[in-house]
C-alpha cells in the first residue's frame, strides 16, 4: 500500500511509520499541504491513501483537500483525517460542514 503522510509533527510521523512497516507499505511524508501537493504532482502512480492532519503551517488540511479535489489524478484517493484539534475548532467545523469529517 502506498501512503502519503501529511503531518507537521515528527513524533506523529514516527508513530505512523511504526504502524505501517516499510516491508508492507511504501510511505512518503510531507510537512504541510503545499509540500504534499508537490509530491502528488510529481508521482506517476497515485497513493492508495493520504493520512492528513488538519492544523499545519503553509496550507492546512481543509485547504489541502480542496486543492486535492481539483486534481483529477488523485480525486479518488482515500483521505484519513486525524487531528488533535478540539471538536469546536474552526477547522474541524469547516471540514465537517464540507462533508470531509464524520463523528
Amino acid at each position: 500500500m502506498r501512503l502519503l503522510i501529511v503531518e507537521d509533527s515528527a513524533l506523529i510521523c514516527k508513530v505512523t511509520h511504526l504502524a505501517f512497516p516499510s516491508r508492507d507499505h511504501e510511505l512518503q511524508e510531507a510537512e504541510n499541504g503545499l509540500q504534499a501537493l508537490g509530491i502528488l504532482d510529481a508521482v506517476n502512480q497515485p497513493f492508495d491513501a493520504i493520512l492528513l492532519d488538519l492544523q499545519m503551517p503553509s496550507m492546512n488540511g481543509v485547504e489541502f483537500i480542496d486543492a486535492l479535489s481539483q486534481r483529477a489524478a488523485h480525486r479518488e484517493t482515500s483521505v484519513v483525517v486525524a487531528t488533535s484539534e478540539k471538536e469546536t475548532s474552526e477547522l474541524v467545523q469547516e471540514a465537517r460542514w464540507l462533508g470531509w469529517l464524520r463523528s
